[in-house]
């Protein structure tokens, strides 16, 4: 077949091949690298900040409690107010965080474990609010035994959940971060190989080519050189095809 085809267009499909592969080669990377940005993205701008805020809210809830726990143990009234600062601030910056977590919200467990979270938070905010008269000596209802029942008591109980329900929601998000690791290694993984593999494959494709394509032309070129040396001898006795 390529013995009927003028030299370069044996030489045009060849290279047209190669060619070829290494677009196909090229389209296998491209396409495998959007989808390693596209996972590498969601740990970065999604799961990342949910977990870093989930932490942040869990932080703050701690706080809380040694905060509630001071003012009680404290009969310095500055001091207190300070603690109430203190707990006055991350109760605004949990409010701020839960607002900056709802819309990133995109699943169903996240949404469940999001809901729950809310739902806790609400009850220890109840709690919260019910105990800071009684332990703030500076309020009309202070009561410093009651105080202190109700922190190892109800007050105890709601924060437990709330950290426990913080916990969860974050290791969801760790969870789901890790998964996308995992996609986005084996993505790795196959595209090295499946480009491997192309690769492989043209260079097979090219080697095999080019001995067809030299044979094809070196094949005639011997006939006519083989055929001149003969009529240099004087035989003509042969035929070209």
């Amino acid at each position: 077949m390529l013995n009927n085809l003028k030299i370069g267009v044996r030489l045009a499909i060849g290279f047209g091949i190669a060619i070829l592969f290494l677009i196909a080669v090229s389209v296998v990377g491209v396409i495998r690298l959007g989808s390693i940005g596209a996972a590498t993205d969601s740990m970065v701008n999604d799961r990342m900040p949910k977990i870093i805020m989930a932490d942040d809210i869990r932080t703050n809830v701690l706080t809380m409690a040694r905060a509630i726990r001071n003012v009680i143990l404290s009969s310095d009234k500055a001091y207190e107010k300070k603690q109430i600062e203190v707990i006055q601030q991350a109760r605004k910056e949990n409010s701020a965080l839960f607002e900056q977590l709802k819309p990133l919200i995109n699943t169903p467990k996240g949404k469940e474990l999001f809901a729950s979270m809310s739902a806790v938070r609400d009850k220890y905010n109840a709690a919260l609010d019910a105990m800071l008269p009684l332990a703030d000596s500076a309020s009309p209802t202070h009561n410093s035994d009651k105080a202190t029942a109700f922190l190892f008591g109800e007050y105890t109980t709601v924060a437990n959940a709330y950290v426990d329900g913080t916990k969860a929601f974050a290791d969801f998000q760790q969870q789901n971060a890790d998964q996308a690791g995992k996609e986005a290694a084996a993505t790795v993984a196959s595209a090295k190989t499946l480009m491997l593999v192309l690769a492989a494959i043209a260079i097979l494709l090219a080697v095999g080519l080019a001995l067809l394509i030299t044979r094809s032309i070196t094949g005639p070129v011997n006939a006519v050189v083989g055929a001149a040396r003969k009529m240099a001898a004087g035989d003509f006795k042969f035929e070209l095809r």
